[in-house]
């Protein structure tokens, strides 16, 4: 290397087919110092990336040791990331310390990339707590940038938790640009402890709501934390009636991500909750749009009625779950058909109830092509009007017109009183009319 780079310099700065200059892909002390003492300017890649950058990201403190000039400690890439940045992301506690050696000022411990993340915050969010505890040592005020005790909520650390606490205790009350606390963020990461320990410091907490008026009780629903429910649950039983921006309490919430476990658990705590009522209908109604036939069965085993509940689409449950009744055209287990069948034993009038759209269960079965439901509703209907305004797209229904159909079909797009009157002369005894308009 020393040879060649004496009888031509240039070749330290000859870029590859990447852009790529020697220095900048050497891993090598000595041959680093060779390139560095044979180049004259020290060119950024397409990102804006120094070599500092990879040394720092590699934790490479004998190349950081030979690259520390002021003006490649101060160069940011495409990201706003400067080498601190690179090097508190990973964890590399000497590299760091080679850096701010350099800057005795510290200013550059408060700089934020374009995520708003300081030197500070990625080694809390990577869980670096060696190096936190160094960082906080050299300049205690950082914690006044962004926000840290979020990010330790976020990632469950519960020693950076305690550590910024006690630094400034006033960090347990402030809000992010959601207007969430550091409470919803350790309630949505389901840790425990670290929950705890904010209401002990702030019990207030427990009722703050961020900007869409979701609650740390709507966040532990959210992502499932049963047991941070039941902690919550117990510090204040009144925060299960809160409601978020669109009206849904954490009920609702539990069951739109098909949480069983939680919607036991918040209906065991208050059983009134499942009278609720909201825009998509009843409890039952929302469980049936999402297909949790699981939770559906749960709340009619507790209120049979729901059953009969109607929407302001005037659809029942039966309705909503034929929606979804695809899901299990390739294997129709047993759970399944005693599923369905108790929909029909609880509210055998749902077969001939038409919603807003014209359509009964029995239409939407044939639309979502579910041949078992298909056959068992033709079971339990009249042979009258069964497949009166079908509406949807004709290729769906055709096979299984063919297929599950006992008696003659007569097929029409447009008017069906005209179509009833034309088709009787022909003898056909039922007559489908398919409307363009929904598909």
């Amino acid at each position: 290397m020393a040879q060649l780079l004496a009888h031509n310099p240039g070749l330290a700065e000859v870029e590859d087919g990447n852009g790529n200059t020697a220095l900048d892909v050497a891993t090598q002390e000595q041959i680093i110092a060779q390139l560095l003492a044979h180049t004259s300017e020290i060119h950024p890649e397409e990102d804006m990336r120094t070599p500092l950058h990879a040394a720092a990201e590699r934790g490479d403190d004998g190349i950081v040791a030979r690259l520390h000039s002021p003006s490649l400690i101060d160069a940011v890439d495409c990201h706003n990331c400067t080498a601190l940045h690179e090097a508190a992301k990973r964890g590399h506690i000497k590299v760091v310390a080679q850096l701010l050696a350099c800057k005795p000022e510290l200013e550059s411990l408060n700089e934020e990339d374009n995520d708003s993340y300081t030197a500070l915050m990625l080694a809390i969010k990577g869980r670096h707590d060696d190096l936190v505890v160094f960082l906080l040592a050299q300049e205690p005020s950082t914690i006044n940038t962004g926000d840290p005790l979020h990010i330790a909520a976020t990632v469950g650390s519960y020693a950076t938790v305690e550590r910024l606490l006690s630094l400034k205790p006033s960090l347990c009350d402030t809000t992010d640009l959601l207007g969430k606390t550091p409470l919803h963020y350790a309630a949505a990461s389901g840790a425990e402890k670290i929950v705890a320990r904010l209401l002990d410091h702030s019990p207030h907490l427990i009722d703050s709501t961020d900007k869409i008026k979701l609650t740390p009780l709507h966040e532990a629903v959210r992502h499932n934390n049963i047991k941070v429910v039941k902690m919550l649950l117990a510090r204040n039983p009144k925060s299960i009636d809160a409601k978020n921006s669109e009206g849904a309490t954490a009920l609702h919430l539990a069951v739109e991500v098909g949480s069983k476990a939680i919607v036991a658990q918040l209906l065991a705590h208050w059983p009134a909750l499942i009278d609720e009522e909201t825009p998509m209908g009843n409890i039952a109604h929302v469980a049936s749009f999402h297909g949790y036939s699981s939770i559906v069965e749960l709340l009619l085993d507790l209120k049979p009625e729901l059953a009969n509940g109607i929407n302001q689409d005037n659809n029942t449950v039966l309705h909503l779950f034929c929606r979804f009744t695809w899901q299990y055209r390739s294997s129709h287990d047993n759970a399944y058909v005693v599923f369905i069948e108790k929909l029909w034993r609880l509210n055998p009038a749902a077969l001939n109830v038409i919603n807003n759209w014209g359509n009964t269960p029995y239409h939407l079965a044939l639309s979502a092509g579910d041949e078992w439901c298909v056959k068992f509703f033709q079971s339990k209907l009249s042979c009258e009007g069964i497949l009166d305004c079908y509406e949807g797209p004709f290729y769906r229904i055709r096979p299984l017109l063919k297929r599950f159909c006992e008696r003659p079909v007569g097929v029409v797009w447009g008017n069906l009183d005209a179509a009833r009157l034309v088709y009787g002369y022909l003898g056909v005894e039922h007559v489908l009319c398919v409307k363009r308009c929904r598909t």
